[in-house]
């Protein structure tokens, strides 16, 4: 069954979806824990770019699982046969 969900489309993206979504938020509640920290003298800002930093590298995994959901959908990585 876990073979015929991968091998359509959309199954793949779905499942893709699900697992950048399981991380993400594994990662995100780290991020908000170290965020939490008070400041000190080294880290006047405290550390809240941890979050900011997270987002970021959240944000630039679902382009990236997105657009290889794409590649895959549409056929590009297949060669062409003569």
């Amino acid at each position: 069954m876990l073979i015929a969900v991968l091998a359509s489309g959309g199954g793949l993206s779905d499942s893709l979806h699900n697992f950048s979504d399981t991380i993400s938020l594994i990662v995100r509640y780290l991020a908000i824990r170290i965020g939490e920290r008070e400041r000190n003298e080294k880290y006047t800002f405290g550390y809240k770019r941890a979050e900011i930093l997270v987002a970021f590298i959240n944000s630039a995994v679902l382009v990236g699982v997105r657009s290889s959901s794409l590649w895959k959908l549409t056929g590009a990585s297949e060669t062409p046969s003569l």
